[in-house]
């Protein structure tokens, strides 16, 4: 049996105003249907899909299967699969599918052909996206964003235990005074529409920010031993924290990330901050933060050797012993140099061993 042809199965996909989905893996074939797989990627939420596509013309017996493909799926209400949209002509039948938590951004993807401007909810995330923005007050930067009131609450309170702990917790060579977002205010704005979002989304916050600087890691990475420093900042504030049942993961989001960290080890973004006590995962939590915050740092070095001196420092500054046991020393070093070589299961390793510390 010939390959499949990913070609003519992208141009039908164009031809049917799909071209969204492109590009496509071949995936499967069974009699009279060829599977395809893709991934969306949008700002109001990621989605695998599937696309069963039928070419009756060379196999006219396919138009049978594609009428009962098309009757279970639209028949079945209790699979975890759903059909988001189907075509069918004379010379062929398409199907579209994916997880039935992941319709409204498939649909959203087919049914808009460009990002649409503005804000837009993100599921995945439980984020307004393209809603926040950077602005400058009295010299200061300032940074604002939209979320539900709920959340805005929920972050206040956080943020004032967090505060708390960090002042209250052990000092070091360099300690930054606040590592996080001053919370300004918190205004109610008036609600838009937004797609996909839970009914806690009609009522909306604007929250403004105190922040150091908006030049993110990604902009203005540290260098040489100012990536030490860094370590020690960030791993210092994220042990104090945890100790206080506080992390930095919510749902798919992190704050540890390059986009809300700049050369200091402050942050800029504490929306996905967790209170670990009201969650049935406070490890794996932690090692989700533990995880984020090591990529950065490895990711930043310039050499194995500096990166070596960056994770060893966080360790250090994280389970407050100036020097690790042999054996987590050990795991620090298989997981720099697995990291150089592209391999992360070492990190992997180390990360767990901190995290149930």
């Amino acid at each position: 049996m010939p390959d499949p042809d990913k070609e003519q199965a992208e141009a039908l996909l164009t031809e049917h105003g799909m071209s969204q989905l492109l590009p496509v893996q071949f995936l499967a074939r069974r009699l009279g249907c060829t599977i395809w797989q893709t991934r969306l990627y949008r700002k109001y939420g990621d989605a695998n899909v599937q696309v069963q596509i039928y070419l009756f013309r060379e196999e006219p017996e396919s138009v049978v299967d594609f009428e009962e493909d098309f009757t279970a799926l639209t028949d079945d209400f209790e699979t975890e699969t759903t059909l988001v949209k189907s075509v069918r002509t004379d010379d062929c039948g398409i199907l579209v599918t994916c997880n039935r938590q992941d319709k409204n951004i498939v649909e959203n993807a087919l049914n808009n052909p460009g990002e649409q401007p503005g804000p837009a909810y993100h599921p995945q995330l439980d984020r307004i996206l393209d809603g926040d923005y950077f602005h400058q007050l009295n010299g200061r930067w300032l940074k604002a964003c939209l979320s539900s009131i709920e959340r805005a609450m929920q972050i206040n309170e956080l943020l004032k235990k967090a505060e708390e702990a960090y002042k209250d917790g052990p000092a070091w060579p360099g300690k930054l005074e606040s590592p996080m977002p001053g919370l300004l205010a918190v205004l109610q704005i008036p609600a838009m529409e937004l797609s996909g979002a839970p009914p806690g989304y009609q009522e909306l916050a604007l929250s403004q920010f105190i922040i150091e600087s908006p030049e993110v890691v990604e902009m203005l990475p540290p260098e040489g031993d100012d990536l030490v420093v860094f370590a020690q900042q960030l791993f210092g504030f994220v042990g104090i924290e945890h100790r206080q049942n506080i992390g930095f993961c919510r749902n798919a989001g992190c704050c540890l990330r390059p986009e809300f960290l700049v050369r200091s080890g402050a942050l800029t973004d504490v929306y996905f901050m967790a209170d670990l006590t009201q969650t049935d995962f406070p490890v794996e939590i932690k090692a989700r933060d533990l995880l984020n915050a090591s990529l950065v740092t490895c990711e930043m070095a310039s050499d194995v050797d500096l990166g070596l001196a960056a994770l060893k420092q966080a360790v250090a500054s994280y389970t407050l012993r100036p020097k690790p046991a042999p054996d987590l020393e050990k795991l620090i070093e298989a997981a720099m140099n697995g990291f150089s070589a592209g391999q992360q299961d070492p990190l992997y390793g180390l990360i767990h061993s901190l995290a149930r510390q």
